[in-house]
């Protein structure tokens, strides 16, 4: 398991292009984290505790490709989360709790491919969209 603490840690890896933190307990992501990754291209953060996505968290990320926060406990997404995702080609949130999308949450980014699945009271199917996001 990584602790909060060992998360700080991967700033001092600029080159990183592939993080996985799958399965590690982790609750809470601050943006801080990510700052200095300026060559991350694939993320996972999928099976944590994550119910909460602040907005611009991902905003450092600029060459992230793919980002899979899949089986966790999202149930807010905050305006401008995904903001600065220009080529973003997979982001995965299945099996998570989405209640509260707010107004700009994709603003300006761009997918080739869109998955989302969210199980909280029938509030959306599973579905694959093609889309350009510029709200």
């Amino acid at each position: 398991m990584i602790s909060e603490k060992d998360m700080k840690s991967f700033a001092e890896l600029p080159s990183l292009k592939c993080l996985d933190l799958t399965t590690n307990n982790i609750s809470v992501i601050e943006t801080a984290f990510f700052t200095s990754l300026e060559k991350l291209s694939s993320l996972h953060l999928s099976k944590n505790n994550i119910s909460e996505l602040e907005g611009g968290l991902f905003t450092s990320l600029s060459t992230l490709k793919g980002l899979n926060l899949g089986n966790n406990m999202i149930s807010i997404i905050r305006n401008r989360t995904f903001s600065s995702l220009a080529i973003l080609e997979q982001l995965h949130l299945d099996n998570n709790n989405i209640s509260v999308l707010e107004v700009g949450a994709f603003a300006d980014c761009s997918f080739s491919q869109f998955r989302a699945l969210c199980s909280g009271e029938g509030f959306c199917e599973a579905y694959e969209l093609h889309v350009t996001c510029s709200l």
